[in-house]
């Protein structure tokens, strides 16, 4: 998956991709209303029904300069640096749909870490089972001995699902999660969870599973999650207890909670006080409404991660976002099909079409413009 590597505030530029995006943007979409009540069985059914007639692969005008882009055949197989932290940059690298891993002064977080991939009729009908060859392939590479958290900004299965395996995998990492995650999770993990909920949207400094503190500040602020179909967002609400343990938990408990964007602030030191070197906002759902809450930031946001899947249902979004946070550099997320193993020849995710991709590097363009 993509690499990223940026220079925090105050030294030379690096090898960070440009700003560049297309011009003569426009809004796409409407205002869309959560239908609630349907079960995760005929959700996914509906999915699969119109899945190969939605899918796409290639992109158009992906920056200036560029005619086209094809997911099938990206070109370029991207590596880690020698040293994946080292303490003069940060690294980012993008693990597919909402996983991310951020480096930095011999530090690590992971957000959404998910490679299981379950198809549509496993995902109806079946109960959890993470595909341990898939998560260490994904991983593989990673220093996980240096991850001291793992970030959720939602509950859905594609992101949390495989949370215990890679718990188990970065042993000394605390979950940052929603009240519905940790429900999910607190009969395995009871020692290692913060909920976000309790956090009241105010700053916390990230702690590792021993309680030592890490050079990573975090806020969560509370936003959405764009429908799917119409105005259908699968397995929405809140989730409570689970009889069954959490990797035989089935797909259709995986539901979503509060859904939140998360402010990651990397600082020199390791308390609330110490200055901001570098600031990102990660959403793992697309949504305009953290517009509504987020606070002022002094020197505006370094790095925007973005989702591009729904999208389309999502009003204003990302160029509200973008614009408001005066992103330096966007990372584009969550565009590849999770339901198939990851390999060459990925097709978007079901209903992100080629145009609708296109739209969406447009409205970024608008945002970066704005």
């Amino acid at each position: 998956m993509g690499l990223f590597v940026d220079p925090p505030r105050g030294t030379a530029a690096g090898s960070a991709a440009p700003r560049e995006a297309p011009r003569n943007a426009r809004r796409q979409g409407r205002r869309r209303r959560r239908w609630r009540g349907w079960g995760a069985a005929p959700a996914a059914l509906v999915l699969a029904a119109l899945a190969n007639a939605t899918c796409g692969h290639t992109v158009h005008r992906p920056h200036e300069g560029v005619d086209r882009f094809d997911f099938r055949s990206p070109g370029c197989v991207p590596e880690l640096p020698r040293d994946p932290t080292p303490d003069t940059a940060v690294v980012v690298r993008y693990l597919g749909a909402g996983g991310l891993f951020v480096g930095w002064r011999g530090h690590a977080i992971l957000t959404g870490p998910f490679f299981s991939n379950p198809g549509f009729l496993e995902i109806a009908f079946g109960r959890n089972r993470p595909d341990e060859e898939a998560i260490r392939r994904g991983l593989e590479g990673l220093p996980l001995d240096r991850v001291g958290a793992l970030l959720f900004g939602h509950s859905h299965h594609d992101h949390l699902a495989d949370a215990l395996a890679v718990a188990r995998l970065a042993g000394n990492a605390r979950l940052y999660l929603n009240r519905t995650g940790a429900r999910a999770l607190t009969a395995e993990l009871p020692r290692r969870l913060t909920v976000l909920e309790d956090t009241h949207g105010r700053p916390v400094q990230l702690v590792d599973a021993a309680g030592e503190p890490l050079p990573f500040r975090l806020r969560a602020v509370r936003s959405g999650h764009a429908p799917h179909v119409g105005p259908i967002t699968f397995m929405d609400g809140e989730g409570g207890c689970c009889d069954a343990a959490f990797e035989e938990r089935r797909y259709w408990s995986f539901k979503e909670g509060q859904s939140y964007a998360l402010i990651l602030e990397l600082t020199d030191g390791d308390d609330l006080a110490s200055p901001v070197r570098y600031r990102l906002l990660y959403q793992d759902a697309a949504s305009r409404e953290p517009v509504l809450h987020l606070p002022p930031a002094d020197g505006g946001y370094d790095l925007v991660v973005t989702c591009m899947a729904s999208a389309h249902r999502a009003d204003g979004y990302p160029e509200d976002v973008l614009a408001l946070t005066g992103a330096r550099h966007v990372l584009i997320t969550h565009y590849e099909s999770f339901f198939v193993e990851w390999g060459p020849g990925h097709r978007f995710v079901p209903l992100l079409t080629d145009g609708r991709a296109d739209a969406f590097l447009d409205r970024v363009g608008c945002g970066l413009e704005a």
